[in-house]
């Protein structure tokens, strides 16, 4: 368990699952067993109660407006957003935004992930398990139940948190729980957010973030480039010096001078080099535009190098 000097102020507990998981009977649930605790404010907001168009889901409804369904999912959205940006007052005090949906895509969780990266919100995530003959069974038995062809889609469709390639964002802090008949204990439930609850999520995956490890990487690779080129022409000058010693027609003077000549070279080529992949950058090649300016000039280092030495050669 984090200090609480390291917590973030807000938590969002962002549960998934299929209808019928489970998952809004453990959410109000924990909210009503946080409103008797000190120190911690819960706040659930629940999509389906906010959202959900009138009459969708009721027996032979089959009515769906993609159109309301987006603009209420984005009111919703509006109103998560508010919760995780408001931090409790009181210092030692901290709040849960419990977050109620299915979110059965992993867009849907990022969407949320994002939310909480941008107000430096903790994040776990509740998945609850459920198998499909539990699910219409318990569907059956609701006073408003979706078609059993819906919830079998949802179903088929659903991307389970952590799998298929899940991103760390969602693995990080990720709990699954059994949707068994009664679920889990809610206080052992909080007990175990209350322990993962740390500092805010990462923002290793942000669009800054990520600019700036791709340039060090870019810059990493061009500094490569110019310590291998920088290696390649000390091992050319090397051979050089041993060929014109094994000539024996260079005196001891003459060859330190060329060796002063050429090592001057290769510092000039090296300059070169870096300000021709400058120029590339700010002329905006893009990564691969760099890439192909760095080889290019590598290229013409070693030739010009490689002249050089041959003039050398010639020389006094």
């Amino acid at each position: 368990m984090a200090p609480d000097a390291e917590r973030a102020r807000v938590c969002c507990a962002l549960f998934c699952g299929i209808p019928g998981s489970g998952k809004s009977t453990l959410a109000r649930r924990l909210e009503s067993h946080l409103q008797g605790l000190p120190a911690v404010t819960p706040a659930r907001v629940c999509f389906d109660e906010d959202y959900q168009p009138e009459g969708f889901g009721e027996p032979g409804s089959g009515e769906y407006d993609p159109a309301a369904w987006k603009e209420g999912r984005e009111r919703v959205l509006s109103r998560l957003d508010r919760e995780l940006a408001s931090a409790p007052d009181g210092t030692g005090t901290r709040k849960l935004v419990i977050a109620d949906d299915n979110m059965h895509l992993r867009s849907m969780r990022r969407e949320v992930y994002l939310l909480a990266r941008e107000h430096r919100a903790d994040l776990v995530i509740l998945y609850l398990d459920v198998g499909l003959d539990v699910a219409l069974e318990r569907n059956a038995s609701r006073p408003a139940r979706l078609p059993d062809g819906v919830l079998s889609k949802m179903h088929s469709r659903f991307e389970p948190p952590g799998e298929g390639g899940g991103q760390s964002w969602e693995s990080n802090k990720l709990v699954v729980l059994s949707a068994d008949a009664g679920g889990p204990d809610v206080a052992r439930l909080w007990g175990l957010l209350d322990s993962l609850w740390s500092g805010p999520v990462s923002d290793a995956n942000s669009p800054a973030v990520q600019a700036a490890r791709k340039a060090e990487g870019r810059a990493a690779n061009h500094q490569s480039w110019a310590h291998r080129l920088d290696n390649w022409m000390r091992r050319e000058l090397s051979s050089a010096v041993r060929s014109w010693r094994d000539e024996g027609g260079a005196a001891g003077a003459a060859i330190s001078t060329r060796v002063r000549a050429a090592t001057a070279a290769r510092k000039e080529i090296l300059a070169n080099l870096r300000l021709q992949v400058d120029e590339a950058r700010r002329q905006g090649a893009g990564e691969e535009g760099e890439g192909e300016a760095v080889s290019l000039a590598v290229e013409e280092a070693k030739r010009k190098f490689g002249a050089f030495l041959e003039l050398g050669r010639k020389g006094p």
